[in-house]
């Protein structure tokens, strides 16, 4: 009878808190980000896992007596208008705004008589209004700048000019001043502390950015492909975190880390490839599965090639039917990397696999990393204990397989190779057995 565990999963929850207006710009100010574990491991996670930070940018400014406020950013139609409220007192004021040269020409503005020119000793090029104002002693006019697609917040200059004096300043606008952090958490197969194109990611795993005081701004968990970003950022100096407690549900225990879990990011420009690695513990996953410390009911290779023989011949006593198998097959053609399962001619390529007689290291990984795909998607393996790390395991035998050459059912191979280790195929293989050592004809 199958062994069930119990799992908490915890529901996604990417909240930011909307800050007030500011004019800081000191990206060491403390920014709150509210989060809670990433549950599940289906593709429905594969968007990309995003933290922006657009609430931190300034959102007001008084220059020369005049309150500029920034009232928000609305997308409408494939056009992005940002809109602007200035108030101050009732004298004649030019109000003027950055044009940045990352956002598409403007397609509308409003009012309509804003002028733009490229003449200014401060902004430059920009778009200029010259509103009539009354006797009254305090004006308030809206001004907005609409751009074709989708444009993201940055930072813009702004200018405020009166009869007697003209004052410079930044607001919240188009594109501008915005710097991005992104990376990948990710299997690091080879342990060369470097992701490898063939290397895959690791999902629900926190990271964490932080300034140089050590203030926690914000953190998010990895999609499924282990993908991260922070963005829109201001320049300056940043930390980013990973934590080793939330690679999978059993911790550190069974992997550990091959590149530093701190990274030190300076932005301006834009950071990417800023990767953590970790790799299997493979004596430790032998021993525990050995002795049943890491529970498994992992059916074999061969539990799973009669299973496909019966499905084939159509008759005998199948304990997984043909409708089952073939979804198994579905799910495991798109589970990671494109290759090393393909299914062309359905049961009798899977059936193929699995009975082969095998003559190289590749080969035998092959065979029983098919077992272990099925039972992974079959609920089965170290499903139970710890769908996380079986999922992890999965990753690196697909890498260490396709760096090996033996990805492809034809033989060839489309993903770069990185020389894996005739060690690192044996582990592997033996991981793999382990995981699927319990015969089968259980609660399947």
């Amino acid at each position: 009878m199958k062994k069930i565990f119990c799992l908490t999963t915890l529901i996604a929850l990417l909240g930011l808190i909307i800050f007030g207006c500011s004019e800081t710009r000191n990206p060491t100010d403390a920014i709150q980000q509210t989060h809670m574990k990433i549950g599940g491991l289906a593709k429905a996670t594969s968007g990309i896992s995003t933290l922006s930070f657009s609430a931190s940018l300034p959102g007001s400014v008084v220059l020369a007596g005049f309150t500029v406020h920034y009232d928000g950013r609305t997308v409408v139609n494939d056009q992005t208008t940002f809109t602007y409220t200035v108030t101050g007192p009732g004298d004649d004021m030019h109000f003027r705004l950055e044009l940045p040269s990352c956002a598409p020409a403007f397609v509308s503005s409003n009012p309509t008589n804003g002028v733009t020119s490229n003449n200014d000793a401060n902004i430059n090029p920009g778009i200029e209004w010259h509103p009539s104002t009354g006797p009254e002693p305090t004006v308030s006019r809206t001004f907005s700048i609409s751009y074709p697609g989708i444009v993201r917040e940055g930072i813009v200059l702004t200018s405020v000019k009166t009869t007697n004096t003209t004052a410079v300043g930044e607001i919240t606008g188009a594109c501008a001043r915005v710097y991005d952090i992104s990376g990948a958490v990710y299997t690091d197969a080879n342990r060369n502390g470097v992701k490898d194109p063939s290397e895959t990611g690791i999902a629900n795993v926190t990271v964490e950015l932080l300034n140089f005081s050590n203030v926690v701004l914000g953190s998010l968990t990895t999609n499924f492909y282990g993908d991260y970003i922070f963005e829109t950022l201001m320049a300056g100096d940043y930390r980013v975190e990973v934590d080793p407690s939330t690679v999978t549900i059993t911790s550190t225990t069974y992997v550990e880390s091959t590149s530093p879990t701190t990274l030190n990011v300076t932005l301006g420009p834009t950071s990417t490839g800023d990767n953590f690695g970790f790799a299997p513990k493979t004596s430790k996953l032998l021993n525990d599965l050995k002795f049943g410390l890491l529970f498994t009911d992992g059916a074999t290779a061969n539990f799973w090639k009669k299973q496909f023989q019966i499905a084939i011949a159509g008759k005998g006593s199948a304990v997984v039917n043909a409708t089952r198998l073939q979804s198994y097959l579905e799910q495991i053609q798109t589970l990671l990397l494109p290759e090393p399962y393909q299914f062309p001619n359905g049961f009798q390529t899977a059936f193929d696999i699995l009975n082969n007689p095998t003559r190289t290291e590749a080969e035998e990984l092959r065979k029983q990393l098919l077992a272990t795909e099925l039972n992974h998607v079959s609920g089965h393996g170290i499903f139970d204990t710890d769908p996380e790390l079986q999922l992890v395991i999965i990753g690196w035998c697909e890498s260490l397989l396709a760096s090996a050459g033996g990805a492809s059912s034809a033989g060839s191979q489309n993903i770069a190779p990185t020389a894996a280790a005739s060690s690192d195929l044996s582990g592997a293989i033996a991981v793999c057995r382990a995981v699927s050592s319990n015969g089968g004809g259980g609660d399947f």
